[in-house]
Parts: C-alpha cells; sequence; structure tokens
C-alpha cells in the first residue's frame, strides 16, 4: 500500500511541473553503468518527458485537446496529429532583422530560410509584420477589400489623364496639371497600346530630360503631423541606359531616393515621416540623371499610413478629374450649317471600368441689328477624332425683333461607365437659320463666353 500512494503522489508531481530539467544530465543518463533492469525505467522517462515537452505547442496525443479541433472550438474531433496547435506559431519579435536562427539545426546551421515572419517592434507604424523571402525581409502587403481609412490619393491628376490641365484638343504636350516642371524637362503623353504601363488603361507621361536632372513635382501642403505617407510611382526607363529617380525634401524625416531598374515598368515606392509640431509643405520630385533620359510615369500617389493601410497593396486610384475649355472671340458668326464651336473641345481616357464622366456646356450667342426669327441649335457630339454622333440637341431660341438680344444654350451629358483605355472626344456643333448671329454677342450691352467642361468621378 505504500508503494501505491508513493507512485499516486509522484504521477500528482508530474501533471503539475515537469519532473525532471532535460539538461547534459539527464540526457547523460543510461549511458554508462546502467544495468538491464534500469533501461525500461530510462526509456519510460525519456518518452514521457519527450510528450510533456511536445503537447505545449502540438498537438500531441489526446490528452488535451484545447486548440486542437479540426475546425472550429464545436468540433469534438481531435487527432493525435502531431501538428501545432492554436496560437503556437511565434514570430520574429525584435527592432532589428534577425540575422539567423536562435539555434542550430541538424546540420548545424542557423540560416534564414524563406517564410519566416519577423515583427518590427520599433517600427513606424508599430509592429510591422515582415516576411523572409529568400535573402531579406520584406513588407507582407495584404490586399484590401473595402475602402479603408487613409486610402485616398493625395496627388490630384496623378494618372495624367488632365494632361496639360484643360484636355483640349492640342493638349497632347505640355506639363501636365497639378504638377511643376523642374528645369527644362519636356512632356508628351503615351498611348493605351502596352497592357503593362500602369494599374487601368489610361494615357502616361513620357518626360524627356534635356540638360540632366530634369523632370517634375508636386508641392503637398498641411500634411499632418508626426505622420507617416506612402510615396508611389509606376515607371520605366525608355532605355536601359536612363535612369528614373523619386525623392522627396521638406519632411522631418525624407524617403530615400528610390531609382528605377530598367525597361520594364515597375513600382518606385518609399515613406516620409512629418515634423512633430510644424505642418510640412513637401516637395516630391521626380526627375532623371542626364540630358536625354526619357522616363514613363504612371499612377503617381501619396497617401496616409495608419495601422490599417500600413502594409496593404500599393495601388493608386487617380482622384476626381475637372477638364474645361473657353471660347470668347464675339466676331465669328454662328454657321448656316451644322458645324463645331471653334476650337471648343475636350477629351479623356478613362483609366479603368466604373467612371461617371459628366460633360457639359454653355453656348453664349447674340446679335445686333433689325434680324428677326433667328434660332440657334446646338449638340454635343462623343466620339473619336473624327467627332462623330449626336448625343442630343437644344433650341430653338427666339431672338425677337428690331432689337439687340443675347442668349445662351446650356446643357448636360453624363456616360456612365465609359470603356476603360478609350479615348473620348466632346466638341459642341451649333447651326442657325436664317441670318446667324455671332458666338458670345459683341452687342453694346452685351458680354458673354462659351464653355465646355468635363468632371469624371473614378470608382470608389
Amino acid at each position: 500500500m505504500k508503494r501505491l500512494v508513493i507512485l499516486v503522489t509522484v504521477l500528482l508531481v508530474a501533471t503539475a511541473a515537469w519532473a525532471v530539467d532535460w539538461d547534459t544530465s539527464f540526457e547523460g543518463e543510461g549511458d554508462t553503468d546502467t544495468t538491464v533492469e534500469e533501461l525500461p525505467d530510462f526509456t519510460n522517462e525519456t518518452r514521457r518527458e519527450t510528450g510533456d515537452r511536445g503537447e505545449t505547442e502540438l498537438c500531441w496525443g489526446t490528452f488535451d485537446a484545447e486548440g486542437c479541433h479540426a475546425n472550429d472550438e464545436t468540433d469534438s474531433t481531435v487527432t493525435d496529429s502531431g501538428r501545432s496547435r492554436e496560437g503556437s506559431a511565434r514570430v520574429f519579435m525584435e527592432d532589428d532583422a534577425p540575422t539567423a536562427l536562435h539555434a542550430l539545426d541538424q546540420d548545424g546551421s542557423a540560416t534564414l530560410d524563406q517564410g519566416r515572419l519577423w515583427v518590427e517592434s520599433d517600427s513606424t507604424p508599430d509592429n510591422l509584420l515582415q516576411v523572409y523571402d529568400t535573402s531579406q525581409f520584406d513588407d507582407v502587403h495584404v490586399r484590401s477589400t473595402a475602402v479603408q481609412q487613409g486610402s485616398f490619393n493625395l496627388v490630384y491628376n496623378g494618372s495624367f489623364e488632365a494632361t496639360d490641365g484643360t484636355g483640349e484638343d492640342d493638349s497632347a504636350t505640355g506639363t501636365p496639371a497639378g504638377f511643376s516642371v523642374i528645369d527644362a524637362a519636356t512632356f508628351t503623353y503615351g498611348d493605351t497600346a502596352d497592357p503593362d504601363v500602369r494599374w487601368g488603361d489610361g494615357i502616361y507621361l513620357i518626360a524627356t530630360d534635356v540638360d540632366g536632372t530634369d523632370g517634375f513635382s508636386v508641392v503637398l501642403n498641411n500634411l499632418d503631423t508626426a505622420t507617416t505617407y506612402r510615396v508611389v510611382a509606376r515607371v520605366a526607363e525608355e532605355d536601359a541606359s536612363d535612369i528614373c529617380t523619386v525623392t522627396t525634401t521638406g519632411a522631418l524625416v525624407d524617403m530615400t531616393s528610390a531609382v528605377s531598374a530598367g525597361v520594364a515598368w515597375q513600382t518606385l515606392t518609399g515613406t516620409f515621416t512629418t515634423h512633430l509640431t510644424v505642418l510640412d509643405d513637401v516637395t516630391v520630385t521626380f526627375v532623371s540623371t542626364a540630358a536625354g533620359d526619357i522616363c514613363n510615369w504612371d499612377n503617381i500617389a501619396v497617401y496616409q499610413l495608419d495601422t490599417v493601410t500600413a502594409n496593404r497593396d500599393e495601388i493608386s486610384m487617380p482622384g476626381t478629374i475637372a477638364l474645361w475649355d473657353t471660347y470668347t472671340d464675339a466676331t465669328t458668326a454662328v454657321p448656316s450649317s451644322q458645324a463645331a464651336v471653334p476650337t471648343l473641345g475636350i477629351r479623356i481616357t478613362p483609366p479603368s471600368q466604373g467612371w461617371i464622366v459628366h460633360v457639359g456646356y454653355t453656348i453664349s450667342a447674340g446679335d445686333a441689328g433689325d434680324d428677326y426669327d433667328h434660332f440657334v441649335t446646338c449638340n454635343l457630339d462623343e466620339g473619336g477624332s473624327d467627332v462623330t454622333g449626336t448625343l442630343h440637341a437644344n433650341g430653338p431660341a427666339d431672338m425677337g425683333t428690331s432689337r439687340d438680344i443675347n442668349f445662351s444654350i446650356t446643357s448636360n451629358y453624363i456616360n456612365i461607365n465609359p470603356a476603360p483605355g478609350v479615348e473620348l472626344v466632346y466638341t459642341v456643333e451649333c447651326i442657325t437659320q436664317t441670318l446667324g448671329p455671332d458666338y458670345n454677342g459683341d452687342s453694346v450691352d452685351s458680354t458673354g463666353e462659351s464653355n465646355l467642361w468635363l468632371i469624371a468621378h473614378p470608382p470608389r
């Protein structure tokens, strides 16, 4: 009976804590001076101690099912699988990137292998998750499935759909709206033929360096203090010898210059952090290195990082685009057959699915004299470069008799979800009956302008 009591006591103690310390002394037991009768005891003890330690993190045996359910906590199926318990995986949690494992493996190696995770404990924002990929730790990118706080692009016209800021038919060159030219850079715009250019199918900017370190820049005003922002740009070198660079100035911690590496389209990205108490004006510059360098740019974005968006995919979406054109000549007569209002036209290439294009115009017309029963009919055309396809018309407008009179025609048109990558050209065509008035009324008591405008709203 005494032996039974002692055995029960030992087992109870063993369930509360490991019976022995697994050290060199324990591992040396049974090596020498061990009788055959003692070997089963050593074997059982080793098996018991191994199991005690294994089941701490693994589904080892059927003694403790916690964290070993096959599907969820309501699933009573527990298997002796040897798989990890829920919550048992433990990643590196350190200020600096680990360079080796903490212990040698069977082959005497502590080399990091692909897939190891590291949480950078002193990062901005806090606890940035990174994964080891063959040679270094890289940020883990998570694709967003919803609109998230801080995910909106702070750069107007970052996809260059507004070209020089008007969208007029002759705006195939010029500094893009919202940006400033650096030195003597010249600009043209690429078409939509290359499917690898960008996210979306819109046009892109071609910047040519004339005398070295030429390019363009954008100034970000009234940024939040003590805040980190990410800069993203798509770029492709025209030639393998060209060098394209993105950098910032004016922040507390400016971004490290991001430099292109080849003619294939690639993403340049980096972060900057604003001052603690001073509202920064940060300038983001996009330049090349030497005269003759040509850089193709698209999808430029700057967005604020927070704990939600810090690790999401770096995808820039253009914001609302506003285009306009104005005609002020008061001497050109409205034609007697349908014809376009001189120089009045705008164009846009929707960069992706889901855009809403809202177009409107105001045609101001008038005459001085005794003519009567004049009226003007105008319509908005949407088409290709040949400007075909009447959408709608306005008029007539009675000009009265024997007196000076001025009037205007106003109209709106909405194109919902137009085909991406297809250029839309809008013009206004007008026609008059009998003796025609002129545009923008030139009578003594009249002034006026004819306008064509477009607002393109991106999907959200």
